[in-house]
């Protein structure tokens, strides 16, 4: 699975292949994604990690 990550303008900021294992037919994956988020601090620059 090819995971693209991309900003507020669509540019794409980042990309990783998951490996998901190999499958056979009438195999099924399921797939759960959880995006975690802090809040800035008041007058902090913005970083890009």
């Amino acid at each position: 699975m090819v995971l693209t990550i991309r900003n507020e303008r669509g540019e794409e900021i980042a990309r990783k292949l998951v490996g998901v294992g190999a499958m056979q037919p009438g195999e099924q994956r399921t797939f759960t994604l959880s995006v975690e988020m802090n809040p800035s601090s008041a007058g902090s620059k913005r970083t890009r990690h």
